[in-house]
């Protein structure tokens, strides 16, 4: 009788991720770490799914032992620089990046890796001398012009016309290429007041992008349905309270550019909070219940004992993972975006967790998703009615779980940040059991790296400059209001 063969362990894991047994699938993949070669192209999938799945030191020594791969490959040493810089290490990828550029040929790649390094550590003249080196040298016209218009104020039309002759050499089949530049050059258009000029553009990019990603309504309306009336009190009390409370973290909530980049800024001022950042591990650690639904965490709660933790599990669990991401002692904050999806199992397995939840005016907010190309998929921000359906479902969440929560979240207002600062700072640091401290008004000398699109407007002073800016887009205004007043 021939013996079966069996799947490889990283296919293995992804099966056993499929059906909640997170542990199991992760010594699946630490024992194919132990015994596998020191280089090898298996390990870029098993950096993906160690990505996945929050184990950050995983996936760094899986990116590397990927990285050192023969014959060596340039790519293949950006995606780990990459992964090191997005996961806390920016001066290990940079001083690997400028050792690799000290013994080759200047490269537009590294160029730009460089580039956004700098960019992260608010280094703005370093990044764009980086950025138009790399476009002297041939390097990827839509990556960079995007890159130097996040951080530059145009002051004439010299880089627009250079950016439109950009656009005329990209392949039409490119279309995210395309839609890049059709941003950059928006942005340089409203730097310059020309802002009928900066709506055709946005318009023009964002049509680019919802060709090939289409926004799903009514999937987003059933899955916000089924939150709200599941997760109630009643039932929710079906589940067993954590036994491990022991989580130093806090968590920041809110839409994409409510503000929440600027609170976690103003938070790691203090002396206390040494970092933090948009980890998204509380999904990681509660991959257990599969979906994240009630129905999955009560399958979850089954498989173990009577006497078992789990919910402590995920509370242990998501600790560990952030302490990874974040080694430094002191609290944390955990400023993962639409966290409102999660807010119930948050709520249950995090009870000590204080919740900072960020809330901006909706026009101010609306505008400033749409002219904002998001790096990871929000099929929602590229059209004002998609954005006012899907600001109607998180203020549906949002009235559900402040409901529930009580104070257990604070609702902090973007716009009396900006006003009266010294107001909702304190009251902020009051809720996340901190003392006020005077450093915490002056968020924008904090030396951290930012890789958010709030990079450049937190390295200013709080200041009113995002606030009226919809003013400029009455076509945006009329569309969204029509939709989100319905």
């Amino acid at each position: 009788m021939t013996e079966s063969i069996k799947a490889p362990r990283p296919v293995q894991a992804v099966n056993l991720l499929r059906t909640g047994h997170r542990q199991e699938a992760i010594d699946l993949l630490r024992a194919e770490m132990a015994e596998g070669p020191a280089a090898g192209e298996r390990y870029r999938s098993i950096a993906m799914l160690a990505g996945r799945i929050g184990e950050v030191d995983m996936m760094l020594e899986a990116s590397r032992r990927f990285a050192r791969t023969q014959p060596e490959d340039l790519g293949r040493l950006l995606q780990y620089w990459g992964d090191l810089a997005a996961n806390g290490q920016s001066a290990a990828a940079r001083a690997a990046a400028e050792q690799w550029e000290a013994h080759n040929r200047p490269n537009p790649w590294v160029d730009h890796a460089l580039g956004t390094m700098a960019s992260a550590e608010g280094d703005f003249d370093k990044a764009r001398e980086r950025y138009r080196s790399a476009l002297a040298t041939g390097g990827d016209a839509a990556q960079n012009w995007f890159a130097l218009a996040m951080i530059t104020t145009f002051r004439d039309g010299a880089d627009i016309d250079a950016m439109r002759a950009a656009q005329q050499r990209i392949s039409q089949s490119d279309t995210q290429a395309r839609a890049r530049l059709h941003y950059a050059v928006a942005k340089g258009l409203h730097d310059l007041s020309d802002f009928d000029g900066a709506w055709a553009a946005y318009r023009a990019g964002a049509k680019l992008r919802s060709g090939s990603e289409p926004y799903s309504g009514q999937q987003l309306e059933n899955l916000v349905a089924s939150l709200i009336a599941d997760f109630d009190a009643a039932q929710m009390g079906d589940l067993r309270a954590p036994a491990f409370q022991d989580v130093d973290v806090v968590m920041v909530n809110g839409l994409p550019r409510s503000g929440s980049t600027l609170i976690e800024q103003i938070l790691t001022r203090h002396s206390q909070v040494p970092d933090g950042g948009e980890s998204n591990l509380f999904r990681a650690a509660s991959l257990p219940t599969v979906n994240f639904s009630l129905k999955g965490a009560r399958a979850y709660q089954e498989r173990h004992g009577e006497e078992a933790d789990p919910w402590g599990l995920v509370a242990q669990t998501y600790a560990r993972i952030m302490r990874e991401r974040f080694p430094q002692t002191g609290t944390l904050v955990d400023k993962t975006l639409l966290q409102s999806h999660l807010m119930g199992l948050i709520l249950h397995a995090l009870p000590q967790v204080p919740i900072v939840w960020m809330r901006r005016d909706p026009l101010g907010n609306a505008v400033s998703c749409f002219r904002t190309y998001f790096t990871t998929r929000m099929a929602w921000s590229w059209s004002p009615e998609d954005i006012a359906h899907f600001f109607r479902q998180e203020d549906a969440l949002f009235a559900h779980w402040t409901d529930l929560a009580g104070d257990r979240i604070l609702v902090v207002p973007y716009e009396g940040v900006v006003d009266q600062p010294r107001l909702w700072i304190e009251k902020i640091a009051a809720h996340c059991n901190l003392p006020f401290e005077p450093a915490m008004l002056e968020s924008h000398l904090g030396e951290r790296s930012i890789s958010t699109a709030s990079v450049s407007q937190v390295r200013q002073p709080i200041n009113r400059a995002g606030i009226g800016v919809h003013r400029h887009y009455p076509q945006f205004v009329d569309r969204f209001e029509s939709s989100y007043r319905r």
